[in-house]
């Protein structure tokens, strides 16, 4: 399409109305260098119970481990 400037093509937030921002994770262990990694440390969150699952999520002034929250 030789004739199509940026002037003609349409924005993106027109072409994908439902997008979001990314998400604010607040926390190192959901993203890994490699997927051995984040493979890992879900693993060990899943497993963790109690105390030691409480300690795997650092709380802060607008979130603790016990928070709910709304869906998207």
């Amino acid at each position: 399409m030789p004739c199509v400037t940026h002037d003609d093509a349409p924005l993106l937030a027109d072409l994908m109305p439902w997008s979001v921002a990314p998400p604010r994770l607040g926390r190192g262990w959901p993203a890994a260098p490699d997927a051995a990694s984040l493979k890992a440390r879900w693993d060990a969150l899943v497993k963790a119970e109690g105390p030691d699952r409480e300690a795997l999520f650092e709380s802060t002034r607008s979130r603790t481990p016990h928070t709910a929250v709304g869906r998207l």
